[in-house]
């Protein structure tokens, strides 16, 4: 009866007032768990012994003892703070439902920063590896930490003092991430397309300059046919040979000289266009010609 007729407040705040009239004709009509969750929201906003009370009959009605036990305390330590008569009514109702609780103990493995919850709702550290009260029924327990692999289970804690232990293994760490920053740097310069492009003009002066020397030396040995060497020549079409060899023979020598050249350059500007941050050393590059041959010779790296 005291809890029948408990108020909310002697001067409630509007909307826990409201909130527990909702519980208690919530609870009438039949609905305790929307009645629960009303004189819940109540007592969050404006605590007193009577919605303590009535949330405290509720979840013991729904058999979530635990829950019910803090209420029916919570209730009996105001009503005592309050010189509240039916702190005798709390204190009764606590201790009729102690010997039924049932206990549940989380033993973990000390991680940085683990975190344990408990059907979605944090477990302070201080109370790991000591046995606390529990509603009856399916836990979901999960463990996570920065840098390491979750953990969860569930457990079926049954009702009339059951105790059970749960202990969080040791959590896997998560393999370390290895971020490689890698800055891309294009390599080719405006200098190196300048030698991109001399240099390949070079090398067509050197295939020019080849296709020459080859058509001179045809020539040559065509002459040669008709008037051997050191010796007087009256065929005017060997003659004309001769002299046309002679011609494109100092053609091709220029225009491989040329190439040459080219390609030196090209290969010199390359290496001298090399991009700013860039520690490749200049290459040295030497070209060479003989009578019967061209070179380049070159030291560096690229």
């Amino acid at each position: 009866m005291a809890i029948a007729v408990g108020t909310a407040a002697a001067d409630p705040n509007p909307e826990a007032e409201k909130l527990f009239r909702d519980g208690r004709k919530l609870l009438a009509d039949g609905k305790p768990v929307e009645a629960c969750d009303a004189f819940g929201a109540s007592a969050k906003l404006e605590p007193s012994v009577g919605t303590l009370l009535n949330l405290g009959d509720c979840r013991a009605k729904l058999g979530q003892t635990a829950s019910a036990w803090a209420a029916f305390v919570a209730a009996g330590r105001l009503a005592r703070k309050v010189a509240d008569p039916r702190m005798a009514e709390a204190d009764r109702r606590s201790a009729e439902l102690e010997p039924t609780l049932s206990y549940l103990t989380i033993n973990a493995t000390a991680v940085p920063q683990l975190a344990i919850e408990r059907d979605n709702v944090a477990t302070d550290p201080t109370v790991w590896g000591q046995s606390v009260p529990v509603d009856p029924g399916r836990i979901a327990i999960t463990a996570h930490a920065p840098g390491y692999d979750a953990w969860s289970t569930t457990i079926d804690i049954a009702p009339n003092g059951e105790r059970r232990i749960v202990t969080v293994p040791a959590l896997h760490a998560q393999p370390v991430a290895v971020h490689t920053q890698f800055v891309e740097r294009s390599v080719l310069t405006k200098t190196r397309e300048v030698a991109i492009g001399v240099a390949s003009a070079g090398v067509l002066a050197l295939a020019a300059g080849g296709i020459l020397a080859l058509d001179a030396n045809s020539l040559e040995n065509s002459a040669l046919k008709t008037c051997p060497a050191n010796e007087p020549c009256h065929d005017l079409g060997a003659s004309q040979k001769s002299k046309t060899a002679v011609t494109r023979g100092t053609v091709a020598t220029v225009v491989g000289g040329v190439g040459l050249a080219a390609v030196a350059a090209g290969v010199a500007l390359w290496f001298v266009g090399r991009p700013q941050d860039s520690a490749t050393p200049l290459a040295h590059v030497v070209p060479a010609a003989t009578p019967d041959s061209v070179s380049l010779s070159y030291a560096g790296s690229f």
